[in-house]
């Protein structure tokens, strides 16, 4: 209809938004609505090399068995196509960020490991994943979210300098890593009586207070602690995730 206009194939789906429509038979959008109508035909043509089955249009909707009726449409033999992705692998996505493992097991007795990209979601990872530190990995991501990593190499880029983690400003620096934070706990309580989790606050040197969460025992009321913890960011602002006293 307009230049610059894309169709995107997915398996064996050509999604063509306006540049053919579906309905009980193909067409070409009407010449009143494009811009070039011969060119819109000669540029339909160029769908012809495509594997697709299923043609789905921004007007009309689902097009069964549409790929003969485009040939027919544009007066054309049909042919085998050129350019498949059905029953290809999945496309590799490449990533550069910092690899964490958990220092503690979860509640599987299992040893979690994340890609901290900067300025994005962490990645959750699929299995063991060799390496450590400044990373680039390849891999996918499974229909369950996690990232299955085929490859990790250190990468080329140098790591972002980090800032201490003396308040809550440069602890925003760690969201999503293990680090260990030295605090004075100012309130802490189970959960619930009998709770193996509490939660209190934390002050940080230069004042801040900070969320708490830990195991209960491994942070007692108004004292000097340090803790290992990972920094998570909510609506709310940052909060601390303790797994053990600090050495």
């Amino acid at each position: 209809v307009t230049p610059g206009s894309v169709a995107w194939l997915w398996r064996d789906v050509l999604f063509t938004g306006d540049a053919v429509w579906g309905g009980g038979g193909l067409q070409l959008p009407p010449e009143a609505l494009c811009e070039d109508a011969e060119d819109a035909r000669v540029q339909a043509k160029r769908l012809l090399a495509l594997d697709f089955a299923t043609i789905a249009d921004g007007q009309i909707g689902i097009t069964r068995t549409a790929r003969p009726a485009l040939f027919r449409l544009l007066g054309e033999s049909q042919t085998p196509p050129t350019v498949t992705v059905r029953g290809g692998p999945a496309a590799l996505d490449q990533h550069t960020g910092w690899l964490v493992r958990a220092p503690a097991p979860d509640a599987r007795g299992e040893y979690p490991a994340w890609l901290v990209v900067p300025g994005q979601p962490a990645l959750l990872l699929a299995g063991a994943a060799a390496g450590e530190g400044w990373v680039t990995i390849e891999g996918r991501v499974l229909p369950d979210a996690r990232f299955e990593v085929r490859a990790v190499k250190p990468s080329i880029t140098a790591a972002p300098k980090l800032p201490a983690p003396d308040s809550t400003k440069n602890l925003e620096a760690w969201t999503d890593r293990w680090v260990e934070v030295t605090g004075t706990v100012r309130s802490f309580r189970p959960l619930a009586p009998g709770s193996a989790w509490g939660e209190g606050t934390l002050e940080l040197s230069n004042g801040d207070l900070v969320p708490l969460h830990a195991p209960v025992g491994v942070v007692t009321d108004a004292t000097r602690s340090s803790v290992l913890v990972r920094v998570r960011r909510g609506s709310s602002g940052v909060a601390l995730v303790a797994t053990a006293p600090g050495a």
